[in-house]
């Protein structure tokens, strides 16, 4: 799911939404008869292509992200040697890529789906062999944190990494084996630069507040 125009939204709607997107489950309503109404469940990955991200929404209504909303919304510097793109393909520039890009997707959007679902459903135990392989790929990538939470972001990477793969064995995509994988590699690597620490957000606050307390308690 691409969420466009972000900086457009209330923050505190985007508040709520980081949890009600990622969690997967509506909230729980009731019917004009006073019963309660199912809930509506879901699994997505979603994209903010917005020009802010969560921290400055937040600001806005003097509110800092909490550590579960930033491993849910997790914020990448788009940065490359052609403004978002390191590799234009021969095209004159970045802005001339991104509208081939375009054009493309504009031709060929959904042409996929149908053979990518069919190669997923002759996969036997689709979850087992998922999870089998996200812990291959996670260990192979050798980050030493053991937080919770980096592990949780790091899942999600793997398994972008493992379908772009998938993808490209079976013919769906015109790259390299090996591409997808470093690719989101290197998307890791940007995503850990920007956040600064590979531990649990609440650890990481408490060694920025640290020196602030014992100086106050050094003081009493």
């Amino acid at each position: 799911l691409c969420l466009d125009e972000f900086h457009q939204a209330s923050p505190e709607e985007v508040d709520q939404s980081i949890y009600t997107l990622s969690n997967g489950v509506s909230k729980i309503r009731s019917n004009q008869d006073g019963s309660l109404a199912s809930r509506k469940r879901w699994k997505l990955l979603f994209l903010s292509t917005g020009e802010i991200g969560l921290s400055e929404m937040l600001e806005k209504v003097q509110r800092s992200p909490k550590a579960g909303q930033s491993i849910r919304f997790l914020e990448i510097p788009v940065i490359g040697k052609y403004n978002a793109f390191d590799d234009i393909h021969g095209y004159a520039s970045g802005k001339e890529f991104a509208d081939a890009i375009n054009d493309k997707i504009k031709n060929n959007h959904g042409s996929l789906i149908q053979p990518w679902v069919e190669h997923l459903s002759n996969i036997d135990d689709l979850p087992t062999y998922l999870i089998t392989n996200i812990k291959e790929l996670t260990n192979r990538w050798q980050f030493n944190s053991k937080g919770n939470q980096f592990g949780y972001a790091l899942d999600r990477f793997a398994l972008l990494a493992i379908a772009g793969e998938m993808a490209t064995k079976i013919g769906l995509l015109p790259w390299d084996c090996g591409d997808s994988e470093k690719a989101i590699f290197n998307i890791v690597e940007s995503w850990i630069a920007a956040r600064g620490y590979e531990s649990d957000s609440e650890d990481q606050f408490l060694l920025k507040q640290l020196p602030k307390a014992l100086n106050k308690w050094r003081n009493k």
